[in-house]
């Protein structure tokens, strides 16, 4: 009987420890995670992480002029949506970049609008908010897209400043002949 007891209570604090090392495991990954979303926003809108690139350079792929047809796919807006974060996000790597400007905001709200795509309510919701001049989560509209398209390399990181994001906008659109 006396072994049984002995069993019990050594199983029991066991179990007990075991929960307690999962429990602080799980808590150390959602707090690094916080501190992860909390460091990419710094002040207004100006990025904390540092990354191995100048965010403001002229990046390849950049696509000057775009028709978009009201039968695109939604593997096609998805792609310009994600081009245009470009010229707001902080990135190790980016790819392509199309203006984020009210004309081309408004023919992707209109094509997302009339459609049946999948992830039509999430596409249009961040349309909705780029009509209305909000890019204070545009780091976040990037990774959605990036994660929608497969992403591995080139997460974003936070937004770009002001500045940042003028110069990116001289380097890639303004010698070209768009403003």
């Amino acid at each position: 009987m006396e072994k049984k007891i002995v069993i019990i209570i050594t199983t029991m604090v066991t179990l007990i420890l075991f929960i307690g090392l999962v429990s602080v495991l799980i808590f150390q990954n959602f707090s690094s995670l916080a501190e992860d979303s909390n460091s990419s926003r710094v002040g207004e809108g100006v990025h904390s992480v540092e990354s191995s690139q100048d965010q403001s350079e002229e990046v390849g792929g950049v696509i000057h002029s775009i028709q978009i047809k009201g039968d695109s796919t939604q593997d096609e807006i998805v792609s310009i949506m994600h081009k245009m974060t470009h010229q707001k996000v902080v990135a190790d790597e980016k790819w392509g970049a199309i203006k984020m400007e009210p004309k081309t905001i408004n023919e992707v709200y209109s094509v997302i609008e009339s459609s049946n795509f999948n992830d039509k309510s999430a596409l249009l919701a961040i349309a909705k908010k780029w009509k209305a001049g909000d890019f204070s989560d545009v780091d976040a509209d990037h990774n959605y897209f990036w994660d929608l398209q497969g992403g591995n390399v080139g997460k974003a990181t936070g937004l770009m400043s002001e500045e940042e994001e003028q110069k990116f906008i001289e380097n890639n659109f303004k010698n070209h002949g768009k403003e």
